[in-house]
């Protein structure tokens, strides 16, 4: 099974996919994985998004902590994966997905929620 997906512009998507699967069901917030995974949460989400493949070290912790194998990480073989974890990561990869197999459709930016209040502009000095 190859690594790389059929989509160009997130060549990576279903390692992502699973590294996000893993995160939901952990119940961890995007911080906590990336320090988990010893990465910056700007990374994280770029990795998450599968616009880049994340490097053995960085996925090696997820391992150690949930019992997963770089190969379901990577290719998505689960041979060596508990049968109830494999359950469970399987409903979460198939939320992140629409009724066709694609990716939903997810705005650039800060997801839903994470964001602080809008800004309002400085009052003008009338001076």
């Amino acid at each position: 099974m190859p690594i790389r997906s059929k989509f160009p512009e997130r060549p990576y998507l279903e390692v992502g996919q699973r590294v996000e699967a893993t995160r939901l069901l952990a119940g961890l917030t995007v911080i906590e994985m990336a320090e988990l995974m010893g990465v910056s949460q700007s990374r994280y989400t770029v990795l998450q998004y599968g616009r880049a493949l994340p490097d053995a070290e960085k996925l090696e912790p997820l391992c150690d902590h949930f019992g997963l194998s770089l190969d379901w990480l990577y290719r998505g073989i689960t041979a060596m994966i508990p049968l109830g974890i494999h359950r469970q990561l399987e409903q979460h990869l198939q939320s992140l997905v629409d009724e066709e197999g694609r990716p939903h459709q997810r705005k650039p930016g800060r997801p839903f929620g994470t964001g602080g209040t809008p800004r309002k502009k400085a009052a003008k000095d009338p001076t």
